[in-house]
């Protein structure tokens, strides 16, 4: 009887489970890594954290483009046999990616010796490791939702955390600036072994009738318009904290870091795990000629209530919470956090419902979309410096983002009564 009153608590749509299990899994890799930052940061240097964060930013930004995205398209044929040729043909691009980036690390390290104070000259190369890896785990990832096997990818990133924070302790003792970026590349290049193995398991009778080249031009739009659409969303996402901490000091930027960092990291959590889900069931959807109307209703109406209560928490009470949990000199922090909630809302509503214009084959739509979205955030945010105060600025910000995703969502609605992908 009392199993059966637990099962009740349990989530009983398997959409539902799905988000309930890769968000599980998010947010215990997000919690390993947390509660290991106390320890590493008395064993690294904040020069070693500056050097990582330097790799960081420039692993992201290159297996970005690396990829050409096509491990996004991963999620849309009908046969599986054509899904795994996209998942040949992105690892096929992303080592001829790591090869370009690798030599021209070697260029740069000749050309420039002195990358700067305590950072050595071999920071390009493993930027050129960490996209290549990071591509890969991404490209197994996709590969892994389109299986629906969403348990395996939460083990998979329980894994990864694990083994990061384990090689980053064993390289402590080595003492060399690059130790973290080296346990971030052995320990995800670890971590793709395993899911490569796995993935095996998975080509059950797949008979390989196209050739990447036929699959590369069939799916070209992906690198020809999602390439530069997300590299502009990269740009966009640090624009905020570049000109607010160039206009109005670093203060100010460090303020609307930290509010972004406490909003941002558990409802990333969320609408990533949403996002997952959606595009798997909405591609099956389409590709069986339906449409995805109800699998972006049921997204839309599960986002809006699971951001209900923290929107209204943010409005009422950010200020005095910010204030109590992170000391009175960070209450500033809170303010923001509240003029900004409008945006985080529609954000979290309805960015994790824009791969409907991949799905449907749309993606000039995303770059346009990006394109708009990046002159917005500049506009808004220089009008700022030359009439408003900080948070009058932040309030035109938030305010123009807002009614930018309301109408992305009109927008994106209406892409889901399509009921095939248009090449």
């Amino acid at each position: 009887m009392k199993s059966g009153r637990f099962q009740k608590l349990l989530p009983q749509s398997k959409f539902v489970r799905g988000i309930s299990v890769l968000a599980g899994g998010s947010a215990g890799a997000q919690v390993l890594m947390v509660l290991a930052s106390p320890v590493l940061t008395r064993l690294y240097a904040p020069e070693e954290f500056g050097f990582f964060g330097v790799y960081m930013g420039l692993s992201i930004v290159l297996s970005t483009i690396g990829s050409g995205r096509y491990e996004l398209a991963i999620l849309i044929p009908k046969l599986n046999s054509e899904a795994y040729q996209l998942y040949k043909l992105t690892h096929a691009v992303g080592i001829l990616s790591f090869l370009l980036a690798s030599t021209a690390a070697l260029v740069i390290s000749e050309v420039a010796p002195v990358v700067g104070k305590d950072v050595p000259k071999e920071m390009f190369f493993y930027s050129s490791a960490g996209m290549l890896v990071m591509l890969s785990f991404q490209t197994n990832i996709h590969w892994l939702t389109r299986q629906g096997a969403y348990k395996k990818i939460s083990q998979f990133r329980m894994i990864q955390s694990l083994l990061i924070v384990s090689f980053s302790l064993v390289m402590a003792f080595w003492g060399e600036v690059e130790g973290l970026a080296l346990a971030h590349i052995v320990g995800t290049a670890v971590t793709v072994v395993a899911m490569g193995v796995y993935v095996q398991k998975t080509l059950k009778d797949i008979k390989e009738n196209s050739t990447l080249t036929s699959i590369a031009k069939e799916y070209i739009k992906f690198p020809k318009y999602l390439v530069p659409a997300h590299g502009l969303n990269r740009i966009t996402a640090q624009m905020p904290v570049v000109l607010l901490g160039g206009i109005f000091g670093p203060a100010i930027a460090g303020y609307y870091s930290l509010s972004q960092r406490v909003v941002g990291a558990p409802t990333n959590i969320v609408s990533g795990s949403v996002a997952g889900v959606f595009k798997n069931e909405a591609s099956k959807a389409i590709s069986e000629g339906k449409g995805c109307k109800s699998e972006y209703m049921r997204s839309a109406k599960l986002l809006s209530a699971a951001f209900f209560v923290p929107f209204f928490v943010l409005v009422l009470g950010a200020p005095f919470l910010f204030g109590v949990i992170f000391g009175a000199e960070w209450r500033q922090a809170g303010v923001y956090a509240q003029i900004l909630s409008p945006l985080y809302y529609f954000r979290f509503v309805f960015s994790p419902l824009h791969s409907v214009y991949m799905l449907t084959g749309n993606q000039a739509q995303e770059l346009a979309w990006q394109i708009v979205l990046f002159f917005v955030a500049l506009v808004s945010l220089c009008v700022g410096y030359f009439e408003f105060s900080v948070e009058e600025t932040l309030l035109a910000y938030s305010l123009a983002f807002s009614m930018m995703f309301a109408v992305s969502g009109v927008s994106t609605y209406r892409y889901s009564l399509r009921a095939s992908y248009a090449p």
